[in-house]
């Protein structure tokens, strides 16, 4: 595959006619409904919610939405609960792993005992003992999720596509990435606003567009810290043991955009 052509994503400009925020910039408009300048879209979640498993029919219509991509976040039952009360909440970007951001999977891995329900079993239930745990679910609407690609991923989007929507498996090497996966990871790594790391979280790959190396436990050391090339998306290794899904790590500012302005669902509680 040759990475000696880059295609030029389409840049938003104010004339696009709705309200939106300059980042690096870049125009970037809201797309959700009650946006308006300065602010973000209020978390207005709907109640689907299901008491002892996570509805599989719902899980795949979420999948196959024209939306756009679906992903899927495991957060403590007290964080949304001001939105049954027609109160809004947002994501604000919290330190952890990779700095500030919204931390995600794959909408595929929101199904019956898939990794959200073993994440929040694992890491509230077990770890924490404590049951009161969400699944939200949210959709990044079609021309959004182009425009990300395209600038995040150039050539590349297709891959990046991939690595996004499917929890587990390198397009070329399988579970574990082989040269040419590790090629293609360095070349987004290196190219667009996105870091890629491999299952093991200590095997270091290209990161920024100096061509340094590093891994994911060396950059979460420091807790995201400046990471290099200053991505807008982070998608990690497969961690902790127990599961089979990346995390998705939407990073500050352009990760809380998206986040805060698409539309959300309520697909679990285990409060209820």
């Amino acid at each position: 595959m040759a990475f000696n052509v880059l295609t030029t994503a389409r840049v938003p400009t104010p004339s696009d006619s709705k309200p939106g925020l300059d980042i690096d910039g870049i125009w970037t408009p809201y797309f959700g409904a009650e946006a308006s300048p300065g602010t973000m879209t209020g978390w207005q979640i709907a109640p689907f919610a299901f008491v002892e498993q996570i509805n599989t029919k719902f899980a795949s219509q979420l999948q196959y939405e024209m939306m756009g991509m679906t992903f899927c976040h495991v957060t403590p039952s007290k964080w949304v609960a001001n939105g049954f009360n027609g109160s809004s909440a947002r994501a604000t970007g919290d330190a952890k792993e990779y700095g500030p951001g919204f931390y995600s999977m794959c909408g595929q891995t929101l199904a019956k005992n898939g990794d959200c329900f073993v994440l929040g079993k694992e890491w509230f239930t077990k770890k924490q003992n404590d049951p009161r745990w969400s699944v939200l679910a949210f959709q990044v609407p079609s021309a959004v999720t182009q425009w990300l690609l395209e600038v995040a991923g150039g050539i590349c989007r297709g891959q990046l596509l991939h690595y996004f929507t499917r929890p587990s498996g390198y397009p070329i090497g399988g579970a574990k990435p082989d040269a040419e996966d590790l090629r293609i990871i360095s070349y987004l790594n290196n190219t667009g606003r996105v870091l890629i790391f491999p299952d093991d979280p200590e095997l270091k790959v290209d990161v920024g567009k100096n061509r340094e190396k590093m891994c994911a436990a060396e950059v979460q050391k420091v807790q995201g810290g400046n990471l290099p090339g200053d991505p807008w998306v982070v998608i990690g290794p497969q961690k902790p043991e127990y599961m089979t899904a990346r995390q998705v790590a939407w990073k500050y500012p352009v990760g809380l955009w998206i986040i805060n302005s698409s539309h959300r669902t309520l697909a679990y509680n285990n409060k209820l």
